[in-house]
């Protein structure tokens, strides 16, 4: 990978993977991530100015989404309108069943988009084995799929409970069968892929700490029918470190980052694109009166492309965009089962895009960005099945352009 791409910027790699480290022996893990998703292409991201306020808004309250950690089964999805033609989808299911003191079995899927178009992923299977019915399991994993190069298999040990307290490794073979299974035409793996995954949770005191690191080896496939060669590798950590005031009162910081590389060469042209995302969201819940609940929030985005063309100059540039905001956002619950939101999200917005052999085509912008979210949300009387309509307004151009897309959520907890 290429550290020179974040540069003060972002993050230096290093020093990300050695701080998640110090999280890790601290204590405490997030939901699982992903491995290589088969995008074997290279992406040209094109946000709108408020788009990281959009991706806020539809996001779940922090009620719900502790909720959703502290569950061992259940679906959800948010998602609304980015712009004219795209969407943001953040989708998940998980269902984990304790079959008895010595196996489990879970099933998980996790698809969100927000950047690039991607190929959804398939559900991860997990079957588990506590050999002395105690808190050490050892775990087979793999996907299935129709076409079986796409079939990944691995291993994980863990200890603790899951989603309590636990530690987790895993192993996971991407694409396992690809070179033995692929009839469809001549190309292959040089270098087979594979990713490593470490995941825990942990509360001590008042603290509550998720944190999960990922990196996927280089993969390498050869594609000689069509003169192509593809090359990636990543690397992506998430970090949830709450202190608990109360039942219904918490202050928490979330960190998050993901780094991809990719190279794509072929008869005509070689490219290679480093992809990266840094986030930073602090927040302050506490209950408000009798039946609402008051989140006030800092977060920043920074979203970052660099990309190189060895066969035309031209097409060279680094592609930077980022956003600070302060949000605040209200529930009240009118009745037993429904209630209304609002949420208001201020951000200041930059945007550059560097050519490097023409700087006359050099890009730079800054946005004053605002967004009013108007919200209803239905839920069942034990607060385990909810599902929310939103609606938003453009407070920076609120007669000109007063709507600012629409999007809807639920969640479900088995």
């Amino acid at each position: 990978m290429n550290h020179a791409f974040f540069g003060g910027l972002i993050m230096r790699r290093r020093f990300a993977v050695t701080l998640a480290v110090i999280f890790l022996f601290i204590c405490g893990a997030v939901d699982p991530l992903h491995a290589f998703d088969d995008d074997i292409s290279l992406n040209e991201p094109n946000f709108h100015p408020e788009n990281f306020l959009d991706m806020k808004a539809y996001a779940f309250g922090k009620s719900a989404d502790d909720q959703w950690l502290a569950a061992g089964s259940g679906w959800r999805m948010t998602g609304g309108s980015l712009g004219l033609n795209l969407s943001y989808v953040d989708s998940e299911i998980r269902l984990h069943q304790r079959l008895s003191d010595y196996f489990s079995i879970r099933f998980d899927q996790a698809y969100r988009v927000y950047y690039a178009i991607k190929p959804l992923e398939h559900p991860l299977l997990d079957i588990g084995w506590r050999p002395f019915g105690n808190e050490l399991e050892l775990s087979f994993i793999g996907t299935a799929a129709h076409d079986k190069r796409q079939s990944d298999l691995g291993y994980a040990l863990s200890w603790g409970d899951q989603p309590g307290d636990y530690i987790r490794v895993s192993w996971l073979s991407v694409d396992h069968f690809y070179n033995e299974k692929n009839v469809m035409d001549d190309a292959y793996y040089e270098d087979q892929p594979t990713t490593v995954t470490l995941d825990m949770a942990g509360t001590l005191a008042d603290w509550r700490l998720r944190l999960s690191i990922e990196r996927d080896s280089p993969l390498t496939l050869v594609m000689p029918l069509e003169g192509r060669l593809f090359r990636h590798n990543s690397e992506n950590a998430e970090m949830l470190l709450d202190y608990v005031l109360s039942a219904d009162e918490s202050i928490g910081i979330e960190l998050g980052f993901w780094i991809t590389d990719k190279a794509l060469a072929d008869t005509t042209s070689d490219r290679v694109q480093s992809l990266g995302h840094r986030n930073i969201d602090i927040y302050w819940v506490r209950p408000f009166r009798e039946k609402d609940e008051l989140t006030l929030g800092l977060r920043s985005d920074l979203f970052a492309n660099r990309m190189r063309n060895r066969t035309d100059a031209g097409g060279s540039y680094d592609y930077l965009f980022s956003t600070t905001q302060l949000y605040a956002m209200l529930q009240h619950n009118y009745s037993a089962h429904a209630g209304w939101g609002l949420g208001v999200y201020i951000g200041d917005v930059d945007e550059k895009n560097d050519y490097l052999l023409n700087p006359a085509d050099d890009m730079m912008r800054s946005y004053i960005q605002g967004k009013l979210r108007s919200s209803w949300t239905y839920r069942s009387l034990d607060e385990r099945h909810r599902f929310s309509f939103h609606f938003s307004f453009n407070l920076d151009d609120l007669w000109a352009d007063p709507g600012d897309g629409a999007g809807m959520s639920y969640q479900g907890l088995f």
